[in-house]
């Protein structure tokens, strides 16, 4: 654990000083991410303050299990040591250990790897005693979202980054600062809030994904420009990460694992057509009851309709108050996409140091490429010159998990 940063009492600096900033709370220009500046040596945790981001304490030695997915929020537990000696460089007092770490959500553990920020979890427990380390109950930024109530809004033919904006600003009303890159997106909506249906900031967000067609969202940690800490961003696009360029990265896994070329992936294909994976008749309900309560027409598959399955039911309530039967049909159909062909999990464990590397070479949303061989999946072609087994082409990064000791990448979609 290296003291690379010196820990700077209980508070950095207030976003009255960063005046320029507060220019973004308000839709100025998002700045860019500094140059990546590859760094191959070991990834670099960081405890920083959560009103401001300014860095407050640098480590290494940090065991968390860390993972991110777009729309969601995930929790986890981190694991520091508490150094006694006093002669050590990371020596801290019990006073900055219990500031540093203080579980009031005013701290946020941030993991930087190759240089650029690629987690961020907000401190909302501590557990120690006995033991020389220190587990800390950590959330991803987007939890913060959940914990703030939507105000009065009306909106009438808005684009999705018009309602985003205004979404986030209620939660910045003494809140952490989270900046918001939205340009338009093209996709117009009417929308009624009112505080009283006490929906979180969240909620409203993930509604306005979960429609055919709707805009994702998803908090991203940057550095600052000058990088004396780290911006929060929420990005609204019609797809998170997705560019003109398409694939941006390949893994490979080969039928033996731990060669020194590759990924040195290994992979798993798990199936699931089960209740909470699988429907083919769809049908979104309303607000209401009896015959007052609005539905879809019925969203079908088409191997249904061709008589190649047995129907497989599913009503649900998407959000209080829709009443508009467009606006329910479009989630029946939403809901249809997803599942009609039920549940189809690649795993793909993957070395997290060698390419490609996130941030570096591919984030969250992504297209991506993965050319997988194994015993179920064995190589075609001629022996002299085998092809993979089997050619993921076009799939989606929606997310990633991180091995606890930090060793082992595996994007999700």
């Amino acid at each position: 654990m290296v003291n690379a940063v010196a820990w700077n009492g209980l508070r950095g600096h207030t976003w009255s000083e960063l005046g320029t900033w507060a220019d973004l709370l308000s839709g100025g220009e998002v700045p860019p991410d500094p140059p990546a500046e590859p760094d191959f040596g070991p990834p670099v945790w960081y405890i920083a303050d959560l009103l401001t981001g300014k860095t407050l304490f640098t480590l290494l030695e940090v065991r968390c299990k860390a993972s991110d997915v777009i729309g969601q929020y995930t929790s986890t537990t981190a694991t520091i040591p508490i150094v006694t000696d006093t002669t050590s460089p990371v020596y801290l007092t019990r006073r900055q250990v219990e500031d540093l770490t203080d579980p009031r959500w005013r701290r946020v553990l941030v993991r930087v790897a190759a240089g650029v920020p690629m987690w961020a979890g907000i401190i909302t427990g501590r557990k120690g005693g006995t033991e020389s380390t220190l587990s800390l109950s950590v959330t991803t930024l987007r939890v913060y979202l959940d914990m703030r109530v939507v105000q009065d809004h009306d909106f009438v033919g808005a684009d999705d980054s018009t309602i985003g904006r205004a979404l986030v600003g209620d939660a910045n009303v003494e809140g952490i600062n989270i900046i918001v890159d939205a340009p338009p997106t093209g996709i117009k909506r009417d929308r009624t809030y009112r505080r009283k249906d006490n929906a979180s900031v969240h909620k409203r967000l993930g509604e306005l994904s979960d429609v055919e067609g709707g805009s994702e969202t998803h908090v991203f940690v940057r550095w600052m420009p000058d990088r004396s800490g780290f911006l929060f961003v929420l990005e609204l696009r019609p797809q998170i990460g997705v560019t003109e360029s398409g694939e941006v990265a390949t893994f490979t896994a080969r039928p033996t694992y731990g060669t020194t070329t590759g990924t040195e992936a290994t992979y798993t294909l798990t199936e699931d057509c089960g209740r909470e994976a699988f429907a083919n008749y769809v049908v979104a309900t309303g607000d209401g009851q009896g015959d007052a309560q609005p539905e879809s027409a019925p969203a079908r598959s088409a191997a249904l309709d061709a008589g190649e399955e047995p129907r497989i039911e599913r009503r649900f309530n998407p959000s209080s108050g829709i009443v508009e039967i467009e606006t329910l049909n479009a989630h029946a159909r939403a809901d249809l996409a997803r599942d009609e062909h039920g549940s189809e999990l690649w795993e793909i464990v993957a070395r997290a140091d060698v390419t490609p590397i996130y941030g570096l070479d591919w984030r969250i949303g992504q297209y991506i490429r993965a050319e997988l061989t194994g015993h179920r999946h064995p190589p075609t072609g001629p022996e002299a010159a085998p092809k993979p087994g089997v050619v993921l082409e076009g799939v989606r990064a929606m997310g990633w998990d991180l091995s606890e000791d930090g060793t082992k990448l595996t994007p999700k979609w």
